[in-house]
């Protein structure tokens, strides 16, 4: 199956910050004390 990235994308953007530090921690294995929307999207998305 295919990523869709722009519904991935939607579905960041429906999370919180908390969740996506959850994610990013996940993605990269290391926390983040980041509070930034956008950029926690953009880094985990990448």
């Amino acid at each position: 199956m295919a990523l869709n990235v722009t519904r991935e994308v939607r579905k960041m953007e429906k999370c919180s910050v908390r969740d996506l530090r959850k994610q990013y921690a996940e993605v990269f294995g290391e926390a983040t004390n980041a509070s930034n929307k956008d950029w926690l999207i953009m880094r985990c998305h990448s």
